[in-house]
């Protein structure tokens, strides 16, 4: 019995169960009256309750007559709805009937299909197998495959710049992250920066593990720090040796400030190139301390580090030497820092914060003034002091971010030492640290997880390659050379999709009419 069938009897039921239930409720407590009046006179009570119980009995039976007419007429009601329901479920069954025919129909065309395909010409012995065998898996092997293969192009690329085989570059990346954790995409994005500028594969085998740890733990993107890296060797700012100790170093510094360590990957490959007067591990240190500084008096860290190579790019100039000619000897100056592998950026702030600022009467007045002072006073003072300070660089410096910068070293001097001493404070332990203190998060082992994923699928892809090369090969020589054949095998692949799709909508019909597929 169907469903339908079993839900139409059920409302049947139901219907029919109502309005004689009404009734035969109606007619017990008629029935009940009746016989308490009955009771009544076999008690042998007055003649005229008698007269009215018999007459309410009456009315009783009235009531239930008319009731009984209402319980058939709802009967009548209820067989027209069951003829409806059964003429339903007959024409639906019809049209299934019908569907199932048509159905038939097509999969018998498409059949017919096939076995003249399987009969054209020469050449075409197991044509339909093979073709029919691409067409259904084809597009879910290339889905399961699809990043090996983008990988594979992307390797043989790489191997093409660093003239190297893929297998090098395979093993390269392998080991940046089992030394430095991440991700296989990571570690690929972070060579392929490094090779982009201009690094050979020797180089970029020594420093691309350290980028990697110090990218993990520090949450960089590598390949800014690849940047910064190659800049620094091209720049000869540090040797490939001190790559890790920099790294440290720029770290470090992002830990104690607000101007990070990816803002230091961003910014510092300008630097570097900038500043050929500064080279050597301890210049770098220089520089990632003033950039702190600089940070606390800027809005931003993109507005610091512009406020820094604004103040470098002065200096490379030769406005301030003939504008501090009268009060010192700037050349002087920078060649005994230079000589000792001082910073020349705070070469060019102390001549002036000295040789200017501090000899300026009016100033060394001010500041005499504002030793003695307290409160409110002292800090009118200090405003005053900062005013003709200002005035005094300015008369040096004629540019307003370069000045900014320079004002903000001067008065940063133990904000600076304090920096400078986190910076060069162990490194490499702090890289250490802080990379392991990353890998016990979920998502470093998520990481991990991926990349034995992406190695395990690398794997299956290397083994499979031949046979998918070769199965690729030959379906576009029979199709090139079968171009009739090839029109006629797509049609008949629709309509083996379309063949399954009806298969389909049958097993769902058969589910929902007879409760099984």
């Amino acid at each position: 019995m169907s469903d339908l069938q079993v839900q139409a009897e059920l409302k049947l039921k139901d219907s029919l169960s109502r309005p004689a239930g009404t009734a035969l409720d109606s007619l017990g407590k008629s029935a009940a009256k009746t016989g308490t009046a009955v009771d009544a006179i076999g008690k042998g009570e007055a003649m005229k309750g008698m007269a009215k119980d018999a007459k309410s009995a009456a009315k009783s039976m009235d009531a239930i007559g008319k009731e009984a007419k209402d319980a058939a007429r709802s009967m009548d009601a209820i067989a027209s709805e069951s003829r409806e329901v059964g003429g339903n479920l007959q024409r639906a069954e019809q049209r299934a009937s019908a569907l199932r025919r048509t159905l038939r129909g097509v999969g018998q065309t498409a059949r017919d299909t096939v076995s003249h395909m399987q009969r054209l010409g020469r050449g075409m012995d197991g044509v339909w197998k093979t073709g029919a065998g691409l067409a259904a898996s084809g597009y879910a092997a290339k889905k399961a495959i699809d990043a090996p293969v983008s990988r594979e192009r992307q390797y043989l690329d790489d191997a093409n710049i660093a003239e190297v085989d893929v297998k090098k570059l395979r093993e390269l990346d392998a080991s940046a992250v089992k030394y430095g954790g991440g991700t296989l995409e990571g570690a690929r994005a972070t060579r392929g920066a490094l090779f982009q500028a201009g690094l050979d594969f020797a180089a970029t085998d020594k420093v691309l593990p350290g980028i990697q740890r110090t990218a993990t733990a520090t949450a960089s993107e590598g390949a800014d720090l690849a940047n910064m890296v190659a800049a620094g060797l091209k720049a000869k700012q540090f040797k490939a040796e001190d790559v890790e100790i920099v790294l440290g170093m720029a770290a470090n510094a992002g830990s104690v400030g607000a101007f990070e360590t990816k803002d230091m990957a961003k910014h510092m490959p300008g630097i570097f190139t900038n500043a050929p007067d500064m080279l050597g591990v301890r210049g770098a240190a220089y520089h990632f301390s003033n950039l702190q500084v600089l940070r606390d008096a800027a809005g931003s860290s993109d507005e610091a580090a512009m406020l820094y190579a604004n103040l470098q790019a002065f200096r490379s100039g030769d406005v301030a030497e003939k504008r501090l000619k009268k009060k010192v000897n700037l050349t002087a100056i920078y060649q005994r820092t230079a000589a000792s592998g001082g910073d020349m950026n705070m070469a060019l702030v102390d001549a002036i914060q000295k040789g200017v600022v501090e000899k300026d009467k009016l100033y060394k007045k001010l500041h005499a003034q504002w030793e003695k002072a307290d409160g409110k006073e002292k800090e009118a003072l200090k405003m005053q002091l900062s005013s003709r300070q200002i005035q005094l660089f300015s008369k040096v410096i004629p540019d307003r971010q370069a000045r900014q910068a320079a004002v903000a070293l001067a008065n940063g001097g133990e904000r600076r030492a304090e920096v400078l001493a986190a910076v060069e404070g162990n490194p490499l332990e702090s890289v250490d640290k802080f990379f392991e203190r990353v890998q016990t998060s979920t998502q470093s082992k998520f990481d991990s997880l991926g990349n034995a994923w992406e190695a395990a699928m690398d794997g299956f892809f290397a083994k499979v390659k031949g046979g998918v090369d070769w199965g690729l090969k030959s379906a576009t020589e029979f199709m090139e050379t079968n171009p009739t054949a090839s029109v006629a095998l797509a049609g008949t692949t629709a309509v083996g999709g379309s063949i399954a799709a009806g298969a389909a909508g049958m097993t769902a019909w058969d589910f929902l009419r007879k409760g099984r597929g």
